[in-house]
């Protein structure tokens, strides 16, 4: 008598398509086993389960999303037919960080990176780009004068994988200080003047004679200066975020010393040449010779040539341009030929 063996061949086609795959961190991971018999009795079993959340007994399971490093992933299939099979995949997690700060304190017009730790093997994209001098470069210098919101798309290529995160950051900028000062004294006569300074928001102030600030000659809003000789005071207005504004005040004491004989000889019929000297820290002089019709030649001068038939009284009156004045008289004698 006869008889029908029916044969089935049980093995098991089914496996993870990839043997390997580079993953962006924190980024949903997609492994699934592909069967192409589609076999509805198909059993899994996926280790190790630590890196997984769910789903460890199914096609496709969900795994870690903060996984880092490399990780191998098994999974065990078994059938009906009591066949079984082992495939496994190899994780390679991305190590790609954009890390921007959230916030940065940026002080109103003064050049401030914003990324001095970026990565130069990542590509940037700020956004809006005013203000920055390159708004593709890992770490941009801005100018700012208001509290600025970027964008940043931060992207790395790895093989054939490109991780991409957007990130946020407040540059925050704080109020303008506003920085006063009451001074810019010229004097004829004292030895000193108070300096003062003052501020919009609350604020420290130095006071120097030097730019930097390396000696520092008082604190405080005000300041008693000496009028020794024609001075440049710099204020430095310091902020509760350390932001600085700076500001100028100019002292000087301009008085004006003339020197002279009391008594010039002229000869019978010539001209002479009034020999004034003057003593002064100003610049710009200006005479007024008195009287006029006794001048030859440099009326505007500080050595006029005069000319007179009799002795006569000559005055001057010197000024500068800070206003300070000073007077001389000469007496102009006659001598007979």
């Amino acid at each position: 008598e006869a008889a029908t063996v029916t044969v089935i061949n049980g093995a098991i086609s089914a496996g993870i398509p990839e043997a390997e795959m580079a993953i962006c961190p924190n980024e949903p991971i997609q492994i699934k086993v592909v069967d192409p018999q589609n076999d509805p009795t198909l059993r899994f079993e996926w280790s190790p389960l630590d890196l997984i959340t769910a789903g460890s007994t199914t096609a496709a399971p969900t795994l870690r999303a903060d996984m880092s490093g490399i990780q191998k992933l098994f999974v065990r299939m078994a059938n009906e037919a009591g066949c079984t099979s082992m495939d496994s995949i190899t994780l390679e997690i991305v190590d790609f960080k954009a890390n921007i700060k959230d916030t940065m304190l940026v002080c109103r017009g003064v050049p401030t990176v914003l990324h001095p730790d970026g990565p130069s093997k990542y590509t940037y994209e700020w956004s809006p780009a005013e203000g920055l001098d390159d708004p593709l470069s890992e770490n941009p210098t801005a100018v700012l004068d208001a509290s600025t919101l970027f964008t940043v798309t931060v992207k790395y290529e790895h093989g054939n994988t490109v991780c991409s995160d957007d990130q946020q950051l407040l540059a925050l900028v704080p109020e303008p200080i506003g920085l006063q000062t009451i001074g810019d004294t010229a004097s004829c006569s004292s030895t000193e003047v108070n300096l003062q300074a003052d501020s919009d928001v609350p604020a420290t102030f130095e006071w120097s004679l030097q730019p930097d600030f390396a000696v520092i000659a008082g604190a405080g809003k005000q300041l008693t200066a000496s009028f020794e000789g024609p001075r440049t005071y710099y204020v430095l207005a310091t902020d509760a975020f350390g932001c600085q504004e700076i500001d100028t005040l100019a002292v000087g004491n301009y008085p004006i010393a003339l020197e002279g004989p009391e008594t010039i000889p002229q000869c019978e019929g010539s001209a002479v040449e009034i020999p004034l000297q003057i003593q002064t820290m100003a610049a710009q002089l200006s005479y007024s010779w008195s009287p006029e019709g006794l001048i030859v030649s440099g009326a505007d001068s500080r050595n006029p040539s005069i000319k007179v038939e009799q002795e006569t009284a000559f005055q001057v009156v010197v000024s500068n341009e800070y206003g300070c004045t000073a007077e001389r008289s000469f007496q102009i004698t006659v001598t007979p030929l």
